[in-house]
């Protein structure tokens, strides 16, 4: 398990997106991390559009998927990984995942920078 440390002053935003292989326009928009997470295919990669705030709850992933930050937040909460999840963010900054337990029980890879 991945413990993060916590930092206050976040908006609570949480909207995502899919994007997929050889598909030309943008997937449905989700208004949670789990509700996308649910919905993307082996693959696919699931981009923030904006910071997301799991206090109080719980997105698990069971697919092979990207989870792209693009530069946002994921504060709080707990992410479950019972597939194979690669988490990016072009940021180096080392607070992208905040306040948040990531339990592994799959493959996890970070790529930030």
């Amino acid at each position: 398990m991945l413990a993060c440390a916590v930092r206050v002053g976040i908006k609570k935003i949480n909207i995502l997106y899919i994007w997929q292989e050889n598909v030309q326009e943008k997937a449905r928009e989700y208004e949670t991390l789990d509700e996308a997470l649910a919905a993307a295919t082996d693959g696919a990669t699931v981009s923030l559009i904006a910071g997301v705030d799991l206090t109080g709850k719980t997105a698990t992933n069971t697919k092979n998927i990207t989870l792209d930050l693009s530069r946002s937040q994921i504060v709080g909460g707990k992410i479950i990984n019972n597939g194979t999840m690669l988490i990016t963010d072009v940021s180096s900054d080392n607070e992208s995942i905040v306040g948040c337990d990531i339990e592994n029980n799959g493959t996890l890879d970070f790529v930030f920078g």
